[in-house]
């Protein structure tokens, strides 16, 4: 949960006494436009350590908008282990009649060979036993894990900070400028 400055919120109160429904107008633009800013925000940190897809990062974040009834938002990061597929892996085309080691590359920079490892449909797969049968999907880290990391929280914490009372400002010219028209 992220405290701002009650001050110049309680300013933009006084600002908007006159205009109708104004301060819960603003603050509900103001939040649901910082909550989408965070996600990009959050992507970007996440895809900058880690060889992930954007899409698949956004795949797992859900926004609950602020309304002017309640202007409070949410960013909630949910999800399970991403199959290795979504990361950086070599060869990407079937390796299932070759012996071709299978690659992957998690984090940037640290690449690790699969152990029995093979391509088939895209998907990473590994043998269980000597046998053919069973295989088992490879899966990374979920969004959560890559998330959690204590850089990439403090970095949207400080996104939010800086950016809501921004926001909020923008808003409030904005309503203000609507209403004296």
């Amino acid at each position: 949960m992220i405290e701002l400055d009650r001050k110049q919120f309680e300013g933009f109160m006084k600002l908007l006494d006159g205009v109708k429904d104004g301060y819960a107008t603003a603050a509900s633009r103001a939040v649901n436009r910082t909550l989408q800013g965070a996600a990009t925000m959050l992507t970007k940190q996440v895809t900058s350590t880690y060889t992930i897809k954007a899409r698949e990062v956004k795949s797992d974040i859900t926004l609950k908008k602020a309304t002017k009834g309640s202007p409070e938002g949410e960013l909630e990061i949910r999800g399970g282990r991403k199959p290795l597929s979504d990361f950086k892996v070599r060869p990407r085309a079937d390796t299932t009649h070759s012996q071709k080691p299978v690659t992957a590359e998690l984090k940037r920079g640290s690449e690790f060979e699969v152990r029995s490892g093979f391509v088939w449909k895209g998907k990473v797969l590994r043998r269980t036993t000597t046998q053919s049968l069973p295989v088992s999907e490879e899966n990374g880290p979920a969004v959560t894990q890559m998330a959690g990391t204590k850089e990439t929280l403090d970095a949207v914490d400080d996104f939010i900070s800086e950016k809501l009372p921004e926001r909020m400002d923008h808003e409030v010219g904005l309503l203000l400028d609507k209403a004296t028209k």
